[in-house]
């Protein structure tokens, strides 16, 4: 291993792999890391040596050979770190007392700053750092240390993350390590372990219990019968008015309750809104997501799942994370706003408990109360329902569907089929394999059928599906 400012470059290297025989300066670049780079043989690629990137110290020890413009770029460094240093939470006196026994703050970025709040108190400000994983490993520890086991979740919000993560490919599994320890109650000799730039803790060696899982058992006709009884969010009217003018950023969080465990929307200190959570819950995200934006306007910029909540938020669903960012991109970009899309509340009613895109949960489902003349008196006939209506269908007030009614059973097949038509054709990407494109509708689409069943009504939506999946993509 060579320091940058050694003999490097001077120095004689032979290949193992081919005998090559040269200096440094006849390598070429290899691969670069956060600390260091790799110098390859020219002939046959194979690392000959690594060599560290120099630190401000190096440089300023070493500073008749750095280079002018390199110089440039040290003391505009220098400069920001100086002012920054001014400006960045040192110790947990610095910070302010907080009330409140369940503290979920949330790490967020605004022009330029990390910016630490707690519903609209802003806890802490300070310059944000590119690739600043590490500066939230030392803020967590001064944070934790300020409030102790009142501290359970510091939450990075979605518009942080570029600049939070960089390039890094190890910042994000860092940040869930430091989420999960500081739901621990007190932290006590902390392991620490010594990095050639800093002091850090040696998160890997904290110990952290996993929680119990609450399962609910769908197949059981019984139990989703009893939690279709249990308030759901479907009407902007169930959410308190919020008097603020700056930008809101919700936690979707969790807690024990009697009968059933719950899903908790905070803000701050206050509780927005909470209903029964159950494992693999993330099909309820986007549309509590739509409604607190629908109630909120374009103030509405995250809904940040808690790390303790994301065990059931994502279950075993391989596919769930991606599903929630998406919804954060969504919110982020204001995309669930009245004025974006036609997106109302009976739309949301509509399609609460099912994954699917924004553009398509809007266009298909608001295209229900359209397809044909609902206010007919028509005593029989055919309905379209959706899948999630399987689960509330003693109850008519929770049915998502089923509004209009078709006179014939042909009329409502082709409703079916314009549905399915419309996700495929609206989702299709040029290059997208015919299990792509079907694996899609199966996770985000309405999956419509027909009611009632009988002998002339065989429409099966997973075999239509695919038979236009093979025929979209050739």
């Amino acid at each position: 291993m060579a320091e940058f400012y050694g003999t490097w470059k001077e120095d004689t290297y032979v290949c193992d792999k081919c005998e090559w025989k040269g200096t440094g300066a006849d390598c070429t670049q290899g691969e670069m890391f956060n600390d260091l780079f790799e110098i390859d043989c020219p002939s046959c690629k194979e690392r000959v040596d690594v060599v560290l990137y120099p630190t401000i110290e190096d440089s300023r020890a070493n500073w008749d050979k750095v280079s002018e413009e390199d110089k440039i770029m040290i003391q505009a460094r220098e400069q920001f770190l100086n002012e920054a240093k001014t400006r960045c939470l040192e110790s947990p006196e610095e910070l302010p007392d907080v009330e409140g026994d369940n503290l979920i703050f949330v790490w967020d970025q605004q022009k330029g700053d990390t910016v630490i709040s707690y519903g609209k108190e802003i806890i802490w400000r300070e310059p944000a750092f590119y690739e600043g994983y590490s500066r939230f490993e030392e803020v967590a520890v001064i944070l934790k240390k300020k409030y102790g086991a009142k501290l359970i979740d510091l939450a990075p919000a979605e518009r942080s993350q570029n600049y939070l993560l960089g390039d890094s490919f190890s910042a994000v599994g860092t940040i869930q390590i430091v989420r999960n320890c500081l739901g621990l109650n007190e932290w006590q000799d902390l392991p620490i372990k010594n990095s050639r730039h800093r002091t850090m803790v040696d998160w890997s060696q904290v110990v952290v219990e996993k929680p119990n899982i609450n399962k609910i058992d769908f197949s059981d006709s019984r139990s989703a019968h009893d939690l279709s009884k249990l308030p759901r969010l479907h009407s902007t009217r169930q959410l308190p008015e919020i008097c603020s003018d700056d930008d809101l950023i919700f936690v979707w969080d969790e807690q024990e309750a009697v009968p059933i465990q719950q899903i908790v929307i905070r803000y701050g200190n206050d509780i927005i809104w909470k209903e029964f959570n159950y494992y693999e819950c993330y099909n309820r995200f986007e549309p509590i997501a739509m409604l607190l934006q629908q109630k909120y306007g374009k103030r509405v910029k995250d809904l940040i799942p808690t790390r303790r909540s994301e065990i059931n938020l994502y279950g075993d669903c391989k596919t769930a994370e991606s599903i929630v960012g998406l919804v954060q991109g969504n919110l982020w970009m204001s995309r669930y706003t009245k004025d974006v899309g036609d997106i109302t509340e009976e739309t949301c009613k509509n399609n609460s408990g099912k994954n699917n895109s924004h553009n398509t949960k809007s266009s298909v489902t608001a295209s229900l109360s359209t397809a044909s003349d609902s206010s007919k008196d028509i005593k029989s006939g055919y309905k379209i329902y959706v899948e999630e209506d399987y689960w509330f269908q003693d109850d008519p007030e929770l049915l998502s569907a089923g509004k209009v009614i078709y006179e014939t059973y042909e009329d409502a097949l082709r409703e079916c089929k314009r549905m399915i038509d419309d996700f495929l054709i609206r989702n299709y990407k040029p290059g997208m394999t015919v299990d792509e494109l079907y694996n899609l509708y199966l996770q985000f689409s309405d999956e419509p059928y027909i009611i009632p069943r009988g002998e002339n009504n065989q429409f099966s939506h997973s075999k239509y599906a695919k038979e236009q999946c093979v025929e979209i993509c050739g």
